[in-house]
């Protein structure tokens, strides 16, 4: 049964680009081609969700890390990409623990060159050539590891929904209109598109 929360979620999901699909991971047989670019696929990439959720009472966080999240249930999903868009969970959790440290560190930089920036304006009334390069090289990587820690191709063209419907069952979002259709066809019995209809509110 979705609850009123996940239904929240269900509705911003059909007012964004993309599709959602439930299917039954025991039987379904995901298209053999890329879901970002439509060539034929050559190996598999990975994608993974965290469901299942709740929040305990009382403290919940201790030495800076969050210990108020229990239930906690991974659930993966291998889909067939090509080799130029192949993602997988552990590359890029490593990837993006790199990318989160240098972005951190690129806060207290930046403002240390600006505490020094301050005190030459302060003493001298300008600010040399060599103070503005660093600063915008500074700037331009912060953004760069900013930007790279979004989500991955693969993960843009299909993800999966933080919804728990089963055991067996996955909610997916799958972005282009063409691999719905292909996804659909060729698994008549094991996917279906979800729609948000008045039963299902009135359900709740």
């Amino acid at each position: 049964m979705i609850t009123l929360i996940e239904l929240v979620v269900l509705s911003f999901m059909q007012s964004q680009n993309g599709h959602l699909i439930r299917i039954e991971t025991n039987n379904v047989h995901l298209p053999e081609i890329c879901p970002v670019c439509g060539s034929p696929a050559t190996t598999l990439g990975v994608v993974a969700s965290t469901v299942g959720l709740r929040r305990r009472p009382g403290p919940q966080y201790y030495f800076g890390r969050d210990f108020g999240m229990v239930g906690r249930s991974v659930r993966r999903l291998q889909v067939p990409v090509c080799e130029l868009h192949h993602s997988s969970v552990d590359e890029s959790s490593r990837v993006r623990s790199v990318l989160m440290l240098v972005f951190g560190l690129t806060i207290p930089l930046l403002m240390f060159q600006a505490f020094i920036g301050a005190l030459l304006y302060v003493d001298y009334g300008f600010l040399g050539l060599d103070w503005f390069l660093t600063f915008g090289l500074t700037v331009l990587v912060g953004l760069a590891s900013f930007k790279t820690l979004g989500p991955s191709g693969l993960e843009k063209a299909i993800s999966i929904m933080n919804i728990n419907i089963g055991p067996n069952v996955l909610a997916i979002r799958v972005k282009e209109t063409w691999y719905r259709d292909e996804l659909l066809r060729t698994n008549p019995g094991a996917a279906a598109s979800m729609r948000l209809t008045r039963r299902s509110r009135s359900s709740l």
